[in-house]
């Protein structure tokens, strides 16, 4: 159940900042409108129908959907192959380690 929680809690941040970036795409939408040069009124356009797909595709639910799909089964992956998980992990641990000790300035 904690990946549930992890994936809701990550959808609520989520849906927060594209709420946030649709109001700044909304303000910066209104602030040209009267601005008349035609590759500007292009990207109005454009702009404005993505952010009514984006806004209908956080609506419904479709995000809040496949996050929490995404963490059930990232959650029975490694509740099936423990092991296997740790050891990806340990190797690109040892693999960052290795790299940055290779690539310090201070040698």
């Amino acid at each position: 159940m904690r990946s549930a929680n992890l994936a809701d809690s990550a959808t609520a941040n989520l849906r927060r900042e594209l709420r946030s970036v649709a109001r700044d795409a909304a303000e910066l939408l209104k602030a040209t409108a009267e601005i008349a040069d035609d590759r500007v009124q292009d990207a109005r356009e454009r702009a404005t129908e993505a952010l009514q797909r984006a806004q209908k595709t956080v609506g419904n639910g479709y995000v809040t959907d496949y996050a929490r799909k995404a963490a059930y089964e990232t959650g029975r992956y490694v509740r099936k192959h423990p092991w296997g998980v740790l050891g990806t992990v340990g190797a690109l641990a040892s693999a960052g380690v290795i790299i940055s000790l290779l690539t310090r300035r201070d040698h």
